[in-house]
């Protein structure tokens, strides 16, 4: 609870000196950017998140206005996507080029970029959607959509997939994860939708090699956007995993962060006042919704099995039928052969990718064995179990989901 507190007077004190600074800036004429360089250029002063899996937005630094810049300085190879809003795009400078922060080197991107950013930049939804449009007369990497649920081994797969010269796999931008809470809590409409993430998956993939693949991984929550996705962008492919058994694995994850609980009950309560605090809790905020959960395991099992749901409603637009964590693990090089096929990555990488399963994929993170190893899950009851029935009932899926 103590960090909740200490988080809110960050909160507050950045909100203070954000206002105070628009104010500045009314008085000296800085508020609105000149038409021909609309990204205004920020410098950090400092920064801050309420967790390492904690969704990233504005809030995480406090800023000061540096200068205003043309749309093309963020065609330079060093600015990342960083968060979206109803209003504004916002990029981070990076120490190194934007495709180097690989699936392989970071499973979580969002992680350096919040970590090692040199400034941020600020640009209009307006100016951002007319640059994609440019972006977009490129010639453009192969592309594949892959989503997944939580804790199945979907590092280890994207890991798998990453290969120098030949593919570039970015793991979990949460650009993606704002549209999906977005396209839920209804900020913007279908067509919008449309519009929106055409725009996102050309900024996001602007570096990467026309003659390589791109495979964007997106968060558990991202399997939503795949029917939109399949809409604006059919030359796109799409890729699914899931995890037989992973229930508990999903629970453990929610109790590493003992805050999580109390934002959920809190957004339950009041909605406005968990989103004050961060966004992560509510990822399932529709099925937080209807479902109500009472306990951690329960909340789990619908973070566990709504994409697996969305899947099953979408599969038919998938070029591959499911990936298996089972399969990844007990028989990868038999399970990688077609998939490389289908995905237009040689075959001869299928021993490189082999040589993944020797490490902890999600090694020196939040997440990683020796960080979870002393997280524990809770014990099923028949109480649960028969709750379950009816979470598997309104999600879609099959009843022995969870078991």
């Amino acid at each position: 609870m103590i960090d909740l507190v200490i988080f809110a007077v960050y909160l507050i004190l950045q909100q203070l000196f954000a206002f105070v600074q628009r104010l500045y800036w009314m008085v000296t004429g800085l508020s609105d950017a000149p038409v021909d360089t609309p990204v205004r250029l920020m410098s950090i002063l400092y920064r801050r998140k309420r967790d390492p899996e904690e969704m990233v937005r504005w809030e995480d630094f406090v800023v000061v206005h540096h200068s205003f810049a043309p749309v093309s300085i963020l065609e330079g190879d060093r600015w990342a996507f960083y968060a979206i809003d109803r209003k504004f795009a916002y990029f981070v400078e990076m120490p190194e080029p934007v495709i180097t922060y690989d699936a392989q080197k970071y499973p979580f991107v969002y992680v350096p970029y919040f970590e090692f950013s040199k400034q941020l930049a600020v640009i209009s939804l307006s100016e951002m959607i007319s640059w994609a449009d440019q972006l977009a007369k490129r010639p453009q990497p192969k592309t594949v959509f892959y989503t997944n649920t939580a804790r199945c081994g979907s590092t280890l797969f994207a890991q798998m997939l990453n290969h120098l010269g030949t593919s570039v796999c970015i793991g979990e931008s949460y650009i993606l994860t704002h549209l999906s809470i977005g396209y839920w809590e209804k900020y913007w409409h279908e067509s919008e939708m449309e519009t929106l993430l055409k725009a996102v998956v050309t900024i996001l993939r602007k570096d990467v090699p026309a003659d390589q693949l791109f495979i964007l991984k997106g968060a558990s929550t991202e399997a939503r956007l795949v029917p939109i996705v399949a809409r604006c962008m059919p030359e796109v492919k799409h890729v699914f995993m899931f995890r037989k058994g992973g229930l508990d694995s999903v629970e453990r994850m929610l109790r590493r962060d003992k805050t999580q609980r109390i934002l959920m009950e809190l957004f339950l309560l009041c909605p406005p006042l968990s989103k004050a605090f961060g966004w992560i809790v509510i990822c399932e905020c529709k099925w937080l919704r209807v479902i109500r959960p009472t306990t951690t395991k329960e909340w789990a099992a619908i973070a566990y099995a709504s994409p697996y749901a969305d899947y099953l409603k979408n599969k038919h637009l998938y070029c591959l039928p499911i990936v298996w964590h089972k399969d990844i693990i007990h028989d990868a090089e038999n399970t990688l052969r077609p998939i490389f096929r289908e995905l237009g990555l040689p075959e001869e990488k299928i021993k490189d990718a082999l040589l993944c399963l020797k490490n902890d994929s999600q090694n020196g993170t939040f997440l990683s064995q020796s960080v979870m190893k002393d997280v524990k899950a809770t014990e099923m009851t028949d109480a649960i179990r028969a709750r379950f029935d009816t979470v598997a009932q309104i999600l879609g899926v099959p009843k022995d989901t969870f078991e």
